[in-house]
Parts: C-alpha cells; sequence; structure tokens
C-alpha cells in the first residue's frame, strides 16, 4: 500500500481509504461544481475580448452560467468590433447584454482618487467600482469606522442643506457624499478582509 495524493493509502486493488489519523480528506469540486467552472470559461472569454476590444471601457460585468449569458456595462459608443464579437458569441450560444453605464471609467476612477486619498483618515480598507457603473461601494475595518462615517456624512449632509454649499472647507467625510449627477458613493454593511486593509 502507498498514499495517494490526498493522503489516503492507495491498495494494490486501486481503491483509497483514508489513512489512520488524518482526517478524510472531502473533495470540494463536486460534479455540478465543476460542470459550472467549465460553463464559466467561454462566458469569461468573451467578458475579455470585450474588454480588450472597447480599451477597457467596460466597467462592470456579470456571467450567468444558468442562462450562458454575459451582461457588460460600459459608457461611449460601441466599436463596430463589438458587433462582431457578439455576433460571434451567439454563433456559439452566448448571449450577451450591453448595458450603458450612467459613468464612464475615468469618471468612476476620479471619484475613487478622491476616496483613496483620504481612506486611511475614515477607517476605509477597500474601495470597489460597483458592477453597473453608477459608483464605488466603500468596505471598512470596523463596525465603528462604519458607524462613524454614517453619523459624519449625515452632519455633513445638514451643513450642505443649511449652507446651500460647501463654503470650502470640507471634512473628510465629504469624499463620500454623492453629489447630484456624480457617481454614487455607497457605504457597505460588510467588513472587509484584514488581507485587503495593506492594499
Amino acid at each position: 500500500m502507498s498514499l495517494d495524493r490526498r493522503g489516503r493509502l492507495q491498495s494494490e486493488q486501486g481503491s483509497s481509504e483514508p489513512v489512520a489519523g488524518n482526517v478524510p480528506w472531502v473533495d470540494p469540486y463536486t460534479e455540478d461544481v465543476l460542470v459550472r467552472m467549465r460553463a464559466q470559461g467561454p462566458l469569461s472569454a468573451t467578458v475579455e475580448k470585450l474588454r480588450g476590444l472597447t480599451n477597457n471601457a467596460v466597467i462592470g460585468s456579470a456571467i450567468d452560467t444558468t442562462s450562458n449569458s454575459v451582461t457588460v456595462y460600459w459608457r461611449g459608443p460601441h466599436p463596430a468590433a463589438v458587433n462582431t464579437a457578439v455576433s460571434e458569441a451567439l454563433a456559439a450560444g452566448i448571449t450577451v447584454n450591453i448595458i450603458d453605464a450612467p459613468f464612464s471609467a475615468a469618471q468612476l476612477s476620479q471619484s475613487r482618487s478622491s476616496i483613496r486619498n483620504r481612506m486611511q483618515e475614515l477607517g476605509i480598507s477597500r474601495i470597489a467600482f460597483d458592477a453597473d457603473g453608477g459608483g464605488s461601494t466603500v468596505h471598512f475595518r470596523t463596525t465603528a469606522d462604519i458607524q462613524a462615517a454614517r453619523d459624519s456624512l449625515a452632519d455633513y449632509q445638514q451643513r450642505l442643506d443649511q449652507i446651500t454649499g460647501d463654503d470650502g472647507d470640507s471634512p473628510a467625510v465629504a469624499v463620500l457624499y454623492s453629489q447630484p449627477g456624480s457617481p454614487a458613493v455607497h457605504i457597505s454593511d460588510q467588513l472587509s478582509d484584514p488581507q485587503d486593509w495593506a492594499r
């Protein structure tokens, strides 16, 4: 007998059994999971192709293995090559939904830069673009940081309502204020993983 790659005893007949004292190895990749993973490959490849054809103007995307479809969000005109790629995907049985995002990648990046400059001060550990291109979501290290940001944001909103505008003496939390016509900023209720803190 010998050990197989999963730490089980391999008999001469080829059957495996757990080694005494070891926790039995459980394969997380059930057949159902493997089928979904294989189905994701062509869908992910379609998204990446569209990203390349649009000069990375794709802001967000989603794949759905159940309907074998891809949804991409971007702002701006669709290059002619995109129509060809969509036709090729359709011929391969993949439905492509193209949705015009409310803001461009440049607008979202500018908003994200403002937030990034205040991350440490506000206790923000991660910023992510919303898949639909409507704004960004910020994640905090602690629930206290989340509550502090919400309280400060409410105070700032009240101040803006009273003085009908920002007098230039903005608190750090002003970067989280969603002004009309600009990308929204959402505060996540979920704490971020400590591994994100160094990013």
